[in-house]
């Protein structure tokens, strides 16, 4: 009876879904390991993970909350992804909605990032927003830098999971060099991103 080899349903493999559970429950599990005095964690709020620190010595400001997305990909990240472009968006939508939360967000990921198409630049997409965040360029090279990042995100296709309105939120916001250098200064790409091996 043993004979005929079982042929399981095309698409039942679920190895990816679960690695990318696991790989955030690990870096989960790091982050509360490292939380510092005064220092909190909140999952599935703002993001996958949240890092708060309330703030008492400040009227204007009630508390300062890193917010992580995790995710776990086999292709290379662009700019133009659909992740990248949900976490941007989310990211926009949630500064507007919290004026009294000093908010940064990170982007980690396993994979490395990618050329966007029709680029022109030494270095992809994502490592000039980086470069653009760490404040790697002088002033003269900032803004070319600047207006290629804009063109990405500008002719960037819209997810259709994203509602129209906060698109358009996006796109004004990033329509303005000073607003989108602000918003670039709290966005971080972590790519590459492996666990610490444990001891």
């Amino acid at each position: 009876c043993f004979a005929m080899p079982f042929i399981p349903k095309a698409g039942r493999d679920a190895w990816s879904t679960i690695a990318g559970f696991v790989l955030q429950v690990d870096f989960t599990i790091l982050r509360w390991l490292n939380l510092e005095d005064g220092e909190a964690l909140e999952l599935e709020c703002g993001e996958d993970i949240d890092t708060i620190q309330q703030q008492l010595s400040t009227a204007e400001i009630d508390e300062t909350r890193l917010m992580e997305q995790i995710k776990r990909r086999s292709g290379a990240l662009t700019l133009r992804a659909p992740e990248a472009l949900h976490s941007m968006v989310n990211f926009c939508e949630t500064r507007q909605a919290n004026p009294r939360t000093r908010l940064s967000f990170r982007f980690v990921t396993t994979t490395t990032t990618g050329i966007e198409q029709g680029w022109k630049r030494e270095m992809d997409g994502i490592s000039t927003w980086e470069a653009i965040r760490q404040g790697d360029f002088s002033e003269r090279d900032r803004v070319p830098a600047l207006q290629a990042i804009r063109l990405v995100l500008q002719t960037a296709t819209k997810p259709p999971t994203i509602p129209d309105e906060n698109w358009q939120v996006f796109q004004d916001l990033i329509s303005h060099d000073q607003e989108l250098a602000d918003f670039m200064t709290g966005f971080q790409w972590s790519v590459a991103y492996m666990l610490p091996l444990s001891r």
